[in-house]
């Protein structure tokens, strides 16, 4: 452990967002993963919180407040696995469990991905001086997360499927370019693979992906990172610029992809 030093790519410049997909190689089983957000100055974690990636799913519910008035709000990030265009409708219920004001749906893009906050999802005259309740969001397919701040700070909210888990993700071909690893030629998604609905990096940002192997064999697979728009991202993590990054984590062992500073060192 030595003394925090400045990470240019996670403190300065514009943030990059996008999400991620962990694809364990066909012989091999899944890995634990854990995601960790952070805001980041000096090298220091002013703020974190860690989620684990839920399955894709076609119904699900999540806690919402917001209140202007004293910097509450929800984030949603939501993913759209498929090379299709998939509408998500949103409804919001009040407390009573009543529908509250009008749906809204977005029409996700093939492979694309959406994060914002409530204000932005539903009309100011919806959401008026404050909100507290439900968001149902519905589709034929998505990975969702959320994150709820109160000014500076934030927390995860868990998001529960009221349908069954879809069990396999669409796998996707990815054609090599000629940044190396960026990304890696071959195939992600199946039925083992893992979506990160939302990564984000630089501003002050950033992500970590914590994988753990529960098992008695070692087992091997990959992490892509992709734009809003589903492009390959390259981002500065374990020291390398790239889109792709390979695991191999023996038994009971763990692997964290993280930003590190000059000594190799991450600040979560």
């Amino acid at each position: 452990i030595t003394t925090p030093l400045i990470l240019p790519e996670v403190e300065q410049g514009a943030i990059k967002s996008g999400y991620g997909i962990v694809t364990p190689d066909p012989t091999s089983s899944a890995p634990n993963p854990t995601v960790t957000y952070g805001t980041v100055s000096g090298g220091v974690v002013l703020s974190e919180s860690s989620v684990v990636p839920s399955a894709l799913t076609m119904d699900a519910s999540m806690f919402v407040e917001v209140i202007p008035g004293i910097s509450r709000n929800i984030g949603v990030a939501m993913m759209n696995p498929y090379n299709a265009i998939n509408a998500v409708t949103l409804t919001l219920r009040d407390t009573n469990g009543v529908a509250f004001g009008n749906p809204v749906t977005i029409n996700l893009q093939p492979f694309q991905q959406v994060a914002k906050f409530i204000p932005e999802l539903f009309s100011a005259t919806t959401i008026g001086t404050g909100f507290r309740g439900s968001l149902r969001l519905q589709s034929s397919g998505i990975a969702v997360e959320g994150l709820r701040f109160s000014g500076t700070e934030f927390s995860t909210v868990p998001v529960s499927s009221s349908a069954a888990p879809l069990a396999s993700m669409p796998t996707r071909l990815l054609i090599a370019s000629t940044t190396a690893n960026t990304p890696l030629v071959g195939s992600v998604g199946g039925s083992a693979a893992i979506a990160v609905p939302q990564v984000a990096m630089a501003g002050g940002w950033a992500t970590t992906m914590a994988l753990v192997n529960p098992g008695t064999t070692t087992i091997t697979g990959r992490i892509d990172l992709f734009d809003a728009s589903g492009n390959p991202l390259g981002l500065k993590l374990n020291g390398t610029t790239q889109s792709t990054f390979t695991y191999s984590i023996a038994p009971g062992g763990a692997f964290v992809l993280a930003p590190r500073d000059a000594n190799g060192q991450s600040p979560f």
